[in-house]
């Protein structure tokens, strides 16, 4: 599954969109980060 703006905005309060959409890492460029890309920028 994909992880949404407001997920990753409510486990990172500070997270502006632009970062959400930086943090895209498959690079198709819908913003959305997939299970394993947000588990990189938890564990990160």
């Amino acid at each position: 599954g994909v992880v949404t703006l407001s997920e990753f905005q409510a486990a990172f309060p500070e997270a502006t969109a632009e970062q959400f959409a930086a943090a895209d890492g498959d690079g198709d460029g819908d913003g959305a980060l997939t299970a394993a890309e947000f588990a990189t920028l938890i564990g990160g």
